[in-house]
């Protein structure tokens, strides 16, 4: 528990501290310090010193609560909803049931057109053919496109849940480095810790926004694909054939284009941000 990494923190801490002291005590002795001096360095080090033990007592809960600040930033920018990996599972799977729906009607509207064309002209066996495999190729293509959406958002909530698990790992694990905050020359690697869990919130935070605002847009274009099904299954009815450009295909490629740059960003914006405190992201 984290209490349990705290307390492996506090013997290195309390080593390091006691060097400290005996160091500048005796740095101060050798240049035969003043009074005034040596009360000078000594509520420096009791100060800073507390501060550190301080934060090495209670470093999983103002890990946590940088974390949850955070998350609490990116619901109020609107991204509750899917500021988690299953909520963008959610969303991917809403968007590919309204996909495999708007295909099924598709083909069954594109096959239905075709037998009774084909029925009307029942010496035309090539026409006829031509027109099954056109339906057919243009529903493996609306397939292949619906599937290649999915894929890259399910990829997107693995790269969240990655993010998010590296940093409550971070919060963590990552409290034994607050030990090293009792000696002045170590001091770094205790700022380091605060440092890396704000960076990671913030790529945490950042990555939950750019989801949001990215599957609003692929919803937007599955909202604009399952209209531009609609029309051509209206269109059917007055065509003499059915040809490959009667499928919707850019229409449903407008939203795999949607959601590999929702991908594109999270790989790229996140890291970026987080990096402004000076924290290592990876």
């Amino acid at each position: 528990n984290s209490v349990g990494r705290s307390s492996t923190g506090r013997p290195i801490s309390g080593w390091l501290a006691s060097i400290s002291f005996v160091w500048s005590m005796a740095q101060l002795a050798l240049k035969a310090a003043d009074l005034g001096e040596i009360l000078t360095e000594l509520i420096r080090f009791t100060v800073v010193t507390g501060v550190f033990w301080y934060i090495l007592q209670n470093g999983s809960a103002i890990g946590l609560a940088i974390a949850q600040s955070f998350d609490q930033l990116a619901a109020s920018a609107g991204a509750g909803a899917v500021s988690t990996p299953d909520g963008v599972l959610n969303a991917a799977g809403t968007i590919w049931t309204k996909s495999l729906t708007s295909l099924g009607l598709y083909s069954a509207a594109g096959q239905g057109i075709c037998a009774v064309k084909g029925l009307a002209n029942i010496t035309d066996i090539a026409g006829n053919l031509s027109c099954q495999i056109n339906v057919s190729i243009g529903s493996i293509f609306m397939l292949l496109s619906f599937l290649a959406t999915y894929l890259v958002l399910v990829i997107v909530a693995i790269d969240m849940l990655i993010l998010r698990i590296t940093l409550y790992l971070v919060i963590y694990l990552g409290l034994i480095t607050l030990g090293f905050g009792g000696l002045r020359r170590t001091e770094d690697m205790a700022i380091g810790y605060l440092k890396t869990v704000g960076s990671t919130a913030i790529a945490n935070m950042t990555m939950a926004i750019i989801a949001f605002l990215g599957l609003s847009f692929v919803q937007t274009q599955t909202t604009a694909m399952q209209a531009s099904v609609s029309a051509a299954i209206t269109a059917f009815q007055s065509l003499s054939t059915v040809g490959l450009t009667t499928a919707p295909i850019s229409a449903c490629m407008e939203g795999l284009i949607a959601a590999l740059a929702v991908l594109f960003l999270i790989k790229r914006v996140p890291h970026i941000l987080g990096q402004m405190i000076g924290g290592v992201i990876t």
